[in-house]
């Protein structure tokens, strides 16, 4: 019996030992800094960052050796680098290079130490949630505090009514983009007092530039309204998060879009009322919510009454059918353009009836080849033409991957019959940060991309502007007066300025997330560089072609698809002077298209859309002679001859892929009878799906380039056959490569 009591007391030792701490792990187990010399449970204080490869501490800019405080936990005596130290005192001891050695009962930890510069430190502490679950949904929000601090001083110490998720495809990525909101206004970094800020992440876009650049562009090309913007060192709850672009939201205001709130007042004609959990309606049938794909559909919230005055003021984005499909108001003009309304949120049934009639107006005067819609209105009547032209420019010039299709924004004002273009937002990719749209080459500066995309089933609004001389005109006008203003030269000293000041904070980001897929701080510093290179050699070619582009010595081609259903797309057409041949597109050049119902030939390019003008093949090379020429496509139900049968080539054979320099692949295969075209698709590891990386005609070689190091990408090589428009593909051919270090 005496036997079994002392096992038992073991046991019981053993599991008390186990779970009480008594068994604690060896060494230093949590570290933290605050570098104001604050208490350990501070709101700005710290914490270490874990990574499987190695300890890191990201600090803010204003650190100061002398004063910042060291605290940890440890199984004993703390040595750094050597020299013991006491937890609760000073942590110059980590200042003295950037990696240390702790030491703690023979266990040592090696701690990489980096510190921004120049710019302000950003503390956000939730109140009652952790970080991760804010991050489970886009929808999940919590309230917090904020303080900030710039040059040691503590300038904002507020509480936040809200924190919360936002971005579409950013918020997808691991870093996330958030927004913040006040009780109050309250003015940040200057600019001008406002409940609501964004915070934005930046995560695939490697310079942290590219959104500042539009910002700066749009305001200096005239723009209304342009988001003032911050970079910040952000930290939450102790936890540092990256290098963050702090902006104003999208939003109506006195200091944002400064037109009349619709939603207030709609909230004053409906005292006591929830608009929100009103039923949302629309045109379908019994009053059903239409899809973003309908065209002419309206939907709004039911609202019981409604102002006496509507005509003003409207906020509105143009966006894709699926996001359209989210929001709570908003409508689809008759040339398929979903726009959503982001003020009045809660919309009536009259306001969005007003909204929308005014708008398809605009859109019908636009998509006429004579610029006058049926009521006999120019489009010019319903437009504010400084800000659509500078919006247009802007896009054009930056190359951004959503130009006119998502977050392009518009407004109206009350009592005012002008649509203003405004304000610019959202240009992470752009200026040569994204490789393919659709197939199409993105960052080549020397093709046209605004006014060529395609969307729902009609040519974007830059296309439909695009295509009038007057347009055309004033766009050359203006680019010629911002280029005698030193537009560029004035944009590109800011950004290398900004790029100096944000360099520090850029490389903490990059070996937090581990952006070119290494912690090491000099590849880091590297591959910042390289990014800021690329984007700089972009900008400067993208500037000559434009002088080319917007001057009489252009020829400008378009295609217009003529009765394609729901088409997501840009063809690829070059910048080319007047006389210079082009090769005319086929079907496979145009994105992701559905011919009409029982006509799946695109038998050739017109200059008349109704076919009676002068006939091109697809693939046929021309000259043009001509300042614009827009060709429609002309689709049959059989093939142009009877010769002309569907071919579906080989697979690809030989494919092989070898890493050359770093982030670079090179592929080649052996040549398939009778292919016009080869197709290249790539998967990196991890990734579900393949998706288009290139296209090659005739060659069977193809370089992949800006590929991220060590790491496993899949390719796969489709030849494809076309006859006269109709595109056939062979299997996929596939081989993996790994990326040199």
């Amino acid at each position: 019996m005496k036997r079994i009591i002392i096992i038992c007391c073991t046991l019981a030792a053993l599991f008390l030992f186990a779970f009480t701490g008594l068994a604690a792990e060896k060494g230093v187990t949590s570290l933290s800094v605050n570098p104001y010399g604050h208490a350990s449970d501070a709101k700005d204080t710290i914490r270490w960052c874990v990574k499987s490869d190695n300890h890191y501490l990201f600090l803010p800019a204003d650190t100061k050796p002398s004063s910042s405080k060291l605290y940890f936990k440890s199984s004993g005596k703390v040595y750094i680098d050597g020299k013991a130290v006491k937890s609760g005192k000073s942590a110059a001891a980590l200042f003295s290079g950037r990696t240390h050695t702790l030491s703690c009962d023979g266990k040592k930890i090696n701690l990489t130490v980096l510190r921004s510069e120049n710019i302000p430190a950003v503390y956000i502490k939730t109140e009652n949630h952790s970080l991760s679950w804010l991050e489970k949904s886009k929808s999940n929000k919590d309230k917090g505090e904020i303080r900030i601090y710039e040059k040691g001083a503590l300038t904002v110490n507020e509480k936040l009514k809200q924190i919360k998720g936002r971005g579409n495809a950013t918020w997808g990525k691991p870093k996330k983009p958030y927004n913040i909101k006040f009780e109050d206004e309250i003015n940040l970094f200057n600019m001008g007092k406002a409940t609501k800020y964004s915070l934005l992440a930046s995560y695939s876009e490697y310079t942290f530039l590219h959104n500042p650049y539009a910002f700066i562009f749009a305001t200096k090309v005239g723009m209304f309204y342009t988001s003032k913007f911050k970079h910040i060192d952000l930290y939450i709850n102790g936890d540092y998060r990256g290098n963050y672009i702090l902006c104003e939201s999208v939003e109506v205001g006195k200091n944002r879009v400064n037109i009349t709130d619709l939603d207030k007042a709609n909230e004053k004609a409906n005292p006591g009322v929830d608009l929100e959990s009103l039923p949302v309606k629309g045109t379908g049938k019994n009053g059903s919510v239409q899809s973003g794909k309908v065209h002419g559909s309206r939907k709004w919230v039911d609202i019981p009454k409604e102002p006496k005055n509507i005509s003003g003021g409207y906020l509105m984005e143009l966006d894709y059918t699926a996001r359209y499909d989210e929001e709570l108001s908003g409508f689809v003009t008759s040339t398929g353009q979903a726009i959503t309304l982001k003020s009045p949120e809660c919309a009536t049934k009259g306001e969005v009836k007003y909204i929308s009639g005014f708008v398809d107006a605009a859109f019908r005067a636009l998509k006429s080849k004579s610029g006058y819609n049926k009521e006999g209105k120019h489009y010019s009547y319903y437009f504010d033409m400084k800000s659509l032209v500078s919006a247009y420019i802007l896009e054009e010039f930056s190359k951004d991957f959503d130009a006119s299709l998502s977050s392009f924004y518009f407004f109206k004002r009350k009592d005012n019959n002008k649509l203003y273009c405004s304000p610019a937002w959202d240009f992470d990719n752009a200026f040569g940060n994204h490789s393919y749209y659709f197939g199409t080459p993105v960052s080549d500066p020397t093709l046209w991309f605004a006014n060529e995309l395609h969307y729902n089933g009609t040519a974007n609004i830059l296309n439909l502007a695009y295509r009038h001389a007057d347009f055309r005109k004033a766009t050359a006008e203006r680019y010629k007066e911002i280029t005698k203003d030193k537009v560029f030269e004035k944009t590109l000293k800011r950004i290398k300025s900004l790029s100096n000041e944000i360099r520090s904070s850029a490389v903490m980001n990059s070996v937090l997330w581990k952006t070119f897929n290494t912690r090491n701080v000099s590849a880091c510093e590297s591959g910042i560089k390289s990014s800021f290179n690329i984007m700089l050699d972009y900008l400067s070619k993208r500037k000559d072609q434009l002088s080319l582009a917007f001057s009489t010595k252009c020829a400008w081609l378009t295609y217009d698809l003529n009765d394609v259903s729901y088409s997501n797309c840009i063809t690829s057409v070059p910048i080319i002077r007047k006389g210079q041949s082009v090769k005319l597109a086929s079907l496979y050049d145009c994105g992701s298209i559905t011919p009409p119902d029982g006509r799946q030939y695109l038998r050739g390019w017109n200059t008349k859309a109704d076919g009676s003008g002068t006939m091109y093949k697809p693939g046929q090379t021309v000259s043009l002679k001509k300042n614009a020429t827009v060709l429609y496509a002309i689709w049959g139900a059989k093939p142009v001859t009877s010769k002309d049968k569907p071919y579906t080539p080989e697979k690809v054979k030989n494919l092989s892929a070898s890493a050359s320099k770093k982030g670079t692949v090179n592929l080649s295969w052996k040549s398939v009878p009778l292919a016009t075209q080869y197709n290249i698709y790539i998967k990196k590891s991890g990734d579900k799906d393949f998706r288009l990386l290139g296209k090659t005609t005739g060659k069977t070689s193809f370089v992949a380039k800006g590929l991220k190091a060590g790491t496993t990408y899949a390719f796969s090589v489709r030849a494809v056959s076309d006859t006269h428009g109709l595109r056939l593909m062979s299997p996929a051919a596939v081989c993996k490569v790994k990326t040199k270090d």
